[in-house]
This record gives C-alpha cells, sequence and structure tokens, in this order.
C-alpha cells in the first residue's frame, strides 16, 4: 500500500494527500498498476462523493401524501 500510494502520490502531488481521502480513493482506482479488486473497492468507497446516491424519502412522502388524499376523499368529503 505504500508503494501505491507513492506512486499516487508522484501523479497527483503531495496535496492529494495532505488529508484528501478523496483523492487518494481516486488515485487508486485510477492507477492500472493495482489488483483489480483493490481499484474496485477503492471505487466503490468514492462513488458516494462523486455521484449523489438515489433518496427513497421523496417517493415515501408522495405516497404519504397520495394516501392521506385518498383518506380524506373517502373520509371527509364523501361525496367528492
Amino acid at each position: 500500500m505504500s508503494e501505491a500510494a507513492k506512486a499516487i502520490e508522484a501523479a497527483f502531488g503531495d496535496a492529494a494527500f495532505e488529508g484528501d481521502a478523496h483523492a487518494f480513493l481516486m488515485g487508486v482506482y485510477k492507477d492500472t498498476r493495482i489488483d483489480i479488486e483493490k481499484r474496485i473497492d477503492a471505487a466503490k468507497a468514492a462513488i458516494r462523493y462523486e455521484k449523489p446516491a438515489l433518496s427513497t424519502i421523496e417517493a415515501r412522502v408522495e405516497a404519504t401524501v397520495d394516501a392521506l388524499t385518498e383518506i380524506r376523499r373517502t373520509i371527509v368529503d364523501p361525496r367528492n
């Protein structure tokens, strides 16, 4: 791992390792000299910083609003 860190440091410069874990992970998954399994693990760890995760909260809120609207229509305003 220290050899990989040195190679990445040479490619990205010293600034990449001043507390920047994302830059380190990027360097690992882009380095074709590193074992593919390790590169995949680094990419899995880095992806949360590169791409937003899909949220299920919005879908739940919409489903709840739809359900409450249906309840209101059938119980509170049965004539509508």
